[in-house]
């Protein structure tokens, strides 16, 4: 399989070499690489509907061979929802749940076994961002989504474009723009709440013949609410200490003439300082309150894309990922610190090409190599893993066939590789992919697709059990060797779309099957000293379920979305996944009040109930109600007011089928926006 990999290097280099043409015609590559979406679809698709993520190609999400939700930048406004977590709350098949200061994403029925939201991909501008160590997907205020002018939640496994991590889902943000020169300058300042939460956010972006660059900041602060966590009354030593304070830094250009058209350059910075909410030491500790944990990530990178003749484009970027995490937690006598920072690389590149018989093409490949560098006592070493390898090579394949309206066929598949030195690890698996697209009439699709994932054990996980197997004093026999854990889906979609697509609908039917999964688990040696490692879980995780949305704009100022999902996953021994909503729906109605220009929307979010592991009887769900508001006052400057759990619902999030994380309560924050 080494030498397939290498011959798909191969390919794509002489391919790059023999088609030289891209050397000499940059205006087409500048008119490619910042065509408009509009533009590029060449039919008049709303913006709620265009969608890329899923075959790297912009399109409807009537034609999208995967599950798709877009969130406009006008959604986000007028909503309110700035990071990933909330939107995550109100888009069908996805929702979020708070654990140690972080809130993880639930898809479909699964979710990460802990903290680290490690089986969710997500891009910026194409650019996979997720923290070097563990892979751990950021859902909060340190990836603010002010500068966003879409977001995309693809539901289901994706490994075969995107390779270990796109397990559950991936979701994917492409920052604001401009189509004509000029320049925008905009900032909001928000306010408010029993915490003190405290946010600004701004954006630049400036366009001219010869370039495009983008500017985004954004800081964010909370004080710790010190709620009471579940069933524990008022013990002080185990209270939720959720304060954070977090930073994020965008920033890029984008050559559009010369010899460099085609070529972007790009930094992103994402610094997280959270308190551990409910974590705490345990019985006998006296609090938690100065528990911490520190996520920092250095992202440079530069992409390429350039459309190499009319039949060829070559698309690629190299990126490095300097993550850093930093915790400590315990008694003022007994205090532990760590600090762990992983050194990341990859370069990716792929060539989309148009092939005889009206054939389209992807071939890629992608290489990444990640190192951990772990320190408890301020002296940085060297995990005993070494260099963690992953390479792959990837293909895609698209056709229409003249069936009813149009039928559209995607095959596809990749191949990982992933290699640890010395042999102390090394793991193999092909991710294919398959999706049957139907428009049986003008209004009705009739979608299928196959695809499976996989997510390969990365350097926290095998760095933990080697570190666990040679601490000193161990008397540990042995720990399992650590495969990849795999995901396989099947779907259908039956969706609908009215003549002037103001009104469009969905409903999907899936079937998943996860082996192998990855999780944490804790032992006792052979002296009775308790011990943490990682494993995979026997057995296969199945679940089936339903999602239905839809999107209605009844008028230009009133517009009605609504969704609903339901998913019951299985382990291996027949019973109920703990701690996973049941079945959840939304309704979003939003209205321009024009006389006084005013933005409104009202969200009403619904969970039925929580599952438990031993099927003896559900955890209980919620409704929340918020609202926003946004009116401008002068030219250039409007105001807000949300209310978010407007009517004070009083809920604890269960972990492990207890109560745990309360929900948070009434929060009444006010903003300040300047636009220019």
């Amino acid at each position: 399989m080494r030498i397939l990999f290498r011959l798909g290097l191969m390919v794509l280099f002489l391919s790059s070499l023999s088609i030289k043409v891209f050397a000499d015609n940059p205006t087409a590559a500048a008119q490619l690489s910042n065509m408009d979406l509009q533009d590029m679809l060449n039919i008049n698709v709303p913006a709620f509907m265009a969608t890329s993520i899923s075959a790297k190609k912009q399109e409807s999400t009537l034609t999208a061979p995967s599950s798709v939700t877009v969130w406009t930048d006008k959604d986000i406004e007028t909503m309110g929802y700035y990071d990933i977590s909330d939107l995550a709350n109100v888009t069908p098949g996805y929702s979020s749940y708070p654990i140690y200061g972080e809130s993880v994403l639930e898809t479909r029925g699964q979710k990460a076994g802990s903290f680290n939201d490690d089986k969710t991909i997500e891009f910026i501008d194409g650019i996979p961002v997720n923290f070097a160590r563990d892979y751990k997907a950021d859902t909060q205020e340190e990836l603010p989504l002010y500068f966003a002018k879409s977001v995309e939640f693809m539901r289901g496994p994706s490994s075969a474009l995107y390779g270990t991590g796109a397990f559950y889902g991936a979701v994917s943000i492409t920052p604001k723009d401009l189509d004509t020169n000029g320049t925008m300058v905009e900032s909001r300042m928000t306010m408010g709440g029993d915490n003190f939460d405290r946010q600004i956010m701004t954006n630049y972006v400036h366009r001219n013949d010869t370039g495009d660059t983008k500017f985004d900041f954004s800081a964010y602060g909370q004080n710790a609410s010190a709620t009471e966590l579940g069933p524990n009354g008022d013990n002080q030593a185990n209270r939720n200490y959720d304060n954070s304070d977090n930073y994020f830094l965008y920033t890029s250009h984008d050559f559009l003439q010369g010899n460099l058209a085609g070529l972007t350059t790009g930094l992103i910075v994402m610094n997280k300082n959270d308190g551990l909410g409910e974590f705490w030491d345990g019985p006998g500790s006296s609090d938690n309150k100065d528990d911490n944990i520190e996520w920092n990530e250095v992202i440079p990178y530069v992409k390429y894309k350039r459309e190499l003749n009319e039949n060829n484009t070559f698309d690629g970027y190299v990126k490095m990922n300097y993550s850093m995490e930093k915790g400590y937690y315990g008694d003022p006598g007994s205090i532990s610190r760590y600090t762990a920072h992983t050194d990341d690389g990859e370069d990716m590149m792929e060539i989309t090409s148009k092939l005889p018989w009206d054939i389209t093409s992807i071939v890629g490949v992608d290489n990444d190599a990640r190192e951990d560098y772990l320190s408890s006592d301020g002296s940085f070493e060297k995990q005993g893993v070494g260099v963690v390898m992953m390479n792959s090579a990837y293909f895609q394949l698209r056709k229409d066939f003249p069936v009813l309206k149009n039928l559209n066929v995607t095959v596809g598949g990749r191949y990982d590789e992933e290699d640890v030195p010395d042999d102390k690890l090394r793991n193999e698996r092909v991710s294919p992919r398959v999706a049957f697209v139907e428009q049986v009439t003008d209004n009705w699709f009739l979608k299928y697709f196959h695809e499976e994932a996989l997510r390969a054990p990365g350097g926290k996980e095998i760095g933990l059990n080697e570190e666990t197997l040679g601490t000193e004093g161990s008397h540990i026999d042995g720990l399992p060797v650590l495969h990849p854990e795999t995901m396989k889906t099947d779907e259908v979609d039956l969706m609908f779309a009215n003549k002037s697509e103001s009104f469009v609908s969905s409903v999907g039917y899936f079937w998943d099957q996860t082996a192998n999964s990855l999780d944490g688990a804790s032992g006792t040696d052979n002296v009775g000293n308790p011990y943490n490692y990682f494993q995979n879980d026997p057995g296969v995780i199945r679940t089936e379920g339903y999602e239905w949305d839809m999107r209605y704009a009844v008028t230009k100022k009133f517009q009605i979305m609504a969704n609903t999902s339901f998913a019951n996953p299985r382990n291996a021994n027949g019973t109920s996944m703990a701690d996973v909503p049941s079945q959840m729906a939304n309704l979003i109605l939003s209205y321009d009040w024009m006389p006084i220009r005013m933005r409104s929307a009202f969200i009403l979010r619904w969970v039925k109930d929580y599952r438990v592991d031993n099927d003896q009887g559900p955890n209980g769900g919620y409704t929340v109600c918020d609202l926003n508001f946004n009116f401008p006052i002068f030219k250039h400057i409007s105001l807000g007011l949300q209310f978010k759990n407007l009517l004070d619902k009083r809920f604890y999030y269960p972990q492990s089928d207890q109560e745990d994380v309360p929900l948070s309560g009434r929060t009444v924050l006010g903003t300040v926006e300047i636009h220019f």
